[in-house]
């Protein structure tokens, strides 16, 4: 975790990014943002501060 200093306060910042491919036989976009949605909670179930590929 890195923190972000102002001058009263430090406010923790953490990042999970889930990322995946457009396959061919996907059929929407709808697909897609799924998996990477699925990606992204495992990033956050895992501790946070990640990459999961969907």
């Amino acid at each position: 975790m890195t923190p972000f200093l102002d001058s009263e306060h430090e406010i923790p910042i953490t990042i999970s990014i889930g990322i995946t491919q457009i396959h061919a036989e996907d059929r929407s976009a709808e697909n897609v943002f799924e998996r990477a949605d699925v990606a992204l909670y495992r990033a956050k179930n895992s501790g946070r501060n990640r990459v999961e590929l969907g």
